[in-house]
């Protein structure tokens, strides 16, 4: 059997990662990481393989003992504070960074060979230039440094439990 976690699980990408693997997967079991009391929670495919774990942000350093079974994938999909004046809100970002290094240990106690985390554009900062992956990141919100600083957290620990890191870092793009 599969099992994956994903925290964000009511978020967009989150939701639809979950439809896909209930379309796709046959032998799959799902940990949907919500927030207590989300009222998002009914967005949710209902499904006897999708499991439901009530935890708030600060709380993700219990993660690993209410699944209590080894894993394979786990996908971080939370963050506060993306978009509006939140985003230059250092001491909010700086717990996005303490939280999500707490959804990292929980990954590496459940045994997880892969750690999937949401970049974001912010990493890089501005530029005046199409963005690519080998643009140099210089990001300058407070949002923009903690994804960044956790990614390079995130790829450090990693190596040390041969567990592959997916970031990919999503754009939004401008038209003209």
């Amino acid at each position: 059997m599969h099992r994956i976690v994903i925290t964000g699980a009511t978020s967009f990408i989150g939701i639809n990662l979950i439809r896909q693997y209930l379309l796709t997967e046959s032998d799959i079991c799902i940990y949907a990481v919500v927030r207590k009391n989300s009222p998002s929670r009914i967005k949710l495919p209902v499904s006897e393989k999708v499991k439901i774990i009530e935890l708030d942000m600060e709380e993700y350093f219990k993660l690993a003992s209410k699944i209590n079974e080894p894993c394979d994938s786990f996908f971080s999909l939370a963050w506060n504070g993306t978009r509006g004046f939140d985003r230059s809100n250092a001491e909010l970002q700086n717990k996005n960074f303490i939280f999500s290094c707490d959804v990292l240990n929980a990954a590496l106690e459940l045994g997880c060979n892969t750690f999937i985390t949401a970049g974001s554009q912010a990493e890089y900062g501005l530029h005046s230039t199409y963005i690519t992956e080998e643009t140099a990141a210089k990001p300058v919100t407070a949002y923009g440094k903690s994804k960044l600083q956790f990614y390079s957290e995130a790829k450090k620990n990693v190596m040390k439990y041969s567990v592959r890191l997916i970031e990919p870092r999503f754009l939004v793009c401008m038209g003209k």
